[in-house]
């Protein structure tokens, strides 16, 4: 596989990851967990931030 090709998977990736954590950034502690349990998972944030489902956050602007 190219380089270039690996290089906008990469991009890509993480732009697809960025926006499936969106909806869980900024807000109350437990939020993540009580959606979606994890036996010894901690330190999460939820909220949503403002985005619309599936849009990247200002992070993947930055990384673009």
């Amino acid at each position: 596989m190219e380089r270039g090709v690996r290089a906008v998977g990469t991009v890509v990736g993480a732009a697809v990851g960025d926006a499936l954590g969106a909806p869980f950034e900024f807000g109350p502690p437990g939020a993540f967990s009580a959606r979606f349990a994890v036996p010894g998972a901690g330190g999460e944030r939820c909220g949503g931030g403002g985005w619309d489902p599936g849009e990247a956050t200002d992070d993947t602007q930055m990384a673009v």
